[in-house]
């Protein structure tokens, strides 16, 4: 958590638990704050957190509306924290949708968990620099992903199509420490998996 230490925090309802077991402190707390106390709530604004409330019946997640708040803010750069955790029709929309809006919006984001990271890539090349061991899948988003390069991969590909009825860019990895993926056309969710070793802690 090093590289979130300083930067504004916003904690979308229930992840203001998240946020305190963390050592971090949101800036803003925002949401229909159904799955927090009172008291939590009443804590954390004693300690200078802004509270936004919003009511239950909404067309927005507490997610959508901790994004949109950001932007209001200024944020050009997002890591989110604890969406795929919870119930699984939750973290199948927060699979999908945040990384969407982000990309809408002119956000450069990540969903973070403990083993994993997980980037949107639209059309472009993107640089990848990890060590060669490293584990990553790629998933196609659009119902197909057009003109999609692998240099340095494992596995790699030269100007193929990715399908989303298909598994071929599961669990690839470097082969060296830098790595291109270029896309042509389509989404792909890029996840890159970061093995905690048990033995070690």
């Amino acid at each position: 958590m090093d590289q979130l230490e300083g930067q504004p925090v916003i904690a979308a309802d229930g992840g203001l638990r998240l946020c305190r077991e963390l050592g971090l402190h949101p800036k803003l707390l925002i949401g229909d704050l159904d799955t927090v106390s009172q008291a939590e709530v009443d804590e954390t604004a004693a300690r200078g957190t802004e509270i936004k409330k919003y009511p239950t019946n909404k067309n927005e997640s507490d997610l959508e509306l901790a994004i949109l708040a950001a932007k209001s803010l200024g944020a050009d750069r997002m890591t989110l924290l604890g969406a795929l955790g919870g119930q699984w029709d939750h973290c199948l929309v927060n699979l999908l949708a945040p990384l969407s809006l982000c990309h809408r919006l002119g956000i450069w984001a990540r969903l973070l968990t403990a083993t994993c990271e997980i980037y949107l890539l639209t059309p472009g090349s993107y640089d990848v620099s990890l060590p060669p061991d490293t584990r990553i899948s790629l998933a196609a988003l659009s119902q197909e992903v057009k003109g999609v390069s692998l240099d340095g991969f494992h596995y790699p590909l030269a100007g193929e199509s990715l399908f989303r009825h298909q598994t071929r860019g599961l669990a690839n990895q470097l082969t060296s420490p830098k790595g291109t993926i270029t896309i042509e056309s389509g989404d792909l969710l890029l996840t890159v998996v970061r093995w905690i070793d048990s033995s070690a802690t």
